[in-house]
């Protein structure tokens, strides 16, 4: 800008005063200041910045996402402008893209610690938890306090169970515990649990017992422990009972969605059973295909200690890429894989492999990505016949034992009908007449686990 110095002062005096009301949150204040700027001086990215930040802080990501795209054209190796890009795409579950502007600002400033928490968070967005470990690793023990449970959580997910562990134990050891740190202890398998911890959870739970707002779940989950079957019967009776009456209806919806897709499968066998041509330079996708609480985690743990096979977890990547591939060529958002038009294979396909690069995952056929989200089933027909080097694996946990998770798991927010066992039951009955379904169409990509080592 070739201003005069006097106009160049104000302008610097009145966008300071924009951010002193943006940071007490004053954003209508601060929003009035930048647009009376804006009005004059459209491509001023002091101004586009604080608009943007203040939007985003006032929850409209939108409208951010819009003024902070143009300061970046401006300014584009502003680091606070590369962290609420970041902030305000994550906000908006445009992951991948969020990651994207993280890394430039942790490469810019890598000990900051906004700059490492919000590139963790992405981590954890996209399910790639080593990753995400590794960052929350990089902040110093204060910084990981303000953390902690995203820090247990990356370590969980990682089936980093005394690690998990210690990092519970460590918190208590100067501070009491919390409903959020209660939850986390009885995530543990039992014996990771010491007795100093369970002595707190012990003495919490005591106190919440008549709470009637409390988490009934989470009670019966401590009597489980306790191995008194009879009360954690009772507490998880009387907790799926009260969840159920409120489900009910959702529940019969989602359960009717599943009957639907079964009959479209059935409808439509003389037309499936292309597979895709297989590729040199294209990783593999293993899908691991089981319904909730079968052991696709735990299969994935003992996949990946193997170099060439890489964990995506529940991956949010295959949405992520037709959304992307579907945004580009102006079409409506969607990230749904069966409604996609020919003419957009080849650009999702390519969207595909360059997210996938986020795994380190090589571009070679002996690399393997493991998918695991539940989502992936019923768009597992459009991935076989059009994505490269796709191979299926299927669970063998003992039916009577995954409906007995689904129905008293407290972390179970996927499905409403998880509170009824006569509905859990009719699930299991839709998902594996679906799979069956599958495996008489496309037998040749079903794997043992032999094969994939």
């Amino acid at each position: 800008m070739n201003e005069s110095a006097p106009i160049v002062e104000k302008l610097a005096r009145s966008l300071s005063n924009a951010e002193q009301h943006r940071l007490s949150g004053e954003h209508s204040k601060a929003l009035e200041i930048c647009e009376s700027i804006l009005e004059k001086y459209p491509d001023y990215s002091g101004a586009l910045q604080c608009k943007g930040l203040s939007l985003y802080e006032m929850g409209k990501n939108t409208e951010a996402l819009a003024c902070l795209s143009t300061a970046y054209i401006y300014t584009p190796t502003d680091t606070t402008l590369s962290m609420a890009l970041a902030n305000c795409l994550r906000g908006s579950n445009k992951t991948f893209s969020a990651l994207t502007f993280a890394l430039q600002a942790n490469k810019a400033v890598p000990n900051n610690f906004s700059a490492k928490f919000i590139l963790a968070d992405c981590w954890n967005g996209i399910k790639n938890h080593a990753k995400e470990f590794q960052t929350l690793q990089r902040m110093s023990p204060q910084e990981r306090s303000n953390c902690m449970l995203a820090y247990f959580d990356s370590a969980f997910n990682l089936s980093d169970f005394k690690v998990a562990a210690d990092i519970l134990e460590g918190y208590l050891l100067d501070r009491d515990i919390t409903d959020g740190i209660a939850q986390s202890i009885l995530r543990l398998p039992k014996h990771h649990i010491s007795n100093a911890m369970f002595s707190h959870l012990k003495k919490f739970i005591k106190t919440k017992i008549n709470d009637d707002s409390f988490d009934k779940f989470m009670i019966a989950r401590f009597y489980e422990l306790c191995e008194d079957d009879v009360e954690a019967d009772n507490w998880y009776e009387r907790a799926n009972s009260e969840q159920f009456e409120a489900r009910k209806e959702d529940a019969q919806e989602e359960l009717h969605s599943y009957r639907a897709r079964i009959e479209w499968i059935q409808n439509n066998k003389s037309t499936l059973g292309k597979v895709a041509d297989s590729r040199a330079d294209f990783h593999t996708t293993l899908c691991i295909i089981g319904p909730s609480r079968s052991g696709k985690t735990t299969i994935e743990s003992n996949l990946a200690k193997e170099k060439r096979i890489v964990r995506g977890f529940e991956s949010p990547i295959l949405q992520e890429a037709a959304r992307n591939t579907y945004n580009k060529n102006g079409w409506a958002p969607n990230n749904s894989l069966v409604y996609m038009h020919k003419a957009l294979l080849g650009e999702f396909i390519d969207e595909y492999a360059r997210l996938s690069e986020f795994y380190n995952v090589r571009s070679k056929q002996n690399y393997n990505l493991t998918l695991t989200m539940p989502g992936l089933m019923w768009d597992l027909p459009f991935f076989i016949e059009n994505v490269p080097n796709i191979k299926c694996y299927k669970t063998n946990r003992s039916r009577n034992d995954v409906a007995k998770d689904i129905y008293r798991r407290k972390y179970k927010t996927e499905y409403n009908f998880s509170y009824d066992m006569s509905m859990v039951n009719e699930y299991l009955d839709l998902f594996y007449e679906y799979v069956d379904n599958l495996t008489d169409i496309w037998p040749s990509i079903f794997v043992q686990e032999s094969s994939i080592r």
